[in-house]
């Protein structure tokens, strides 16, 4: 099993005949393209997508950058 949470990248679809060669059968990660999507199934591999929550949520960061009330000390 290889996890992976690259944020907008995979690396090359050939990577997957290597990772298979090397006894990979599932990969992680927050998403796939369909080209890495169907070579991962001829080479009978299990793909998991793995979601994530923003570490830095827009409603967080609009409060922080936000002045403080008036009168907290």
């Amino acid at each position: 099993m290889l996890v992976q949470m690259t944020g907008g990248t995979e690396g090359p679809v050939e990577s997957l005949d290597r990772l298979r060669d090397t006894g990979v059968d599932t990969l992680v990660d927050m998403h796939f393209s369909e080209d890495l999507r169907k070579r991962a199934e001829e080479l009978h591999m299990n793909l998991v997508v793995a979601g994530y929550i923003s570490p830095d949520p827009p409603c967080l960061t609009r409060v922080l950058d936000s002045p403080p009330p008036t009168g907290v000390r």
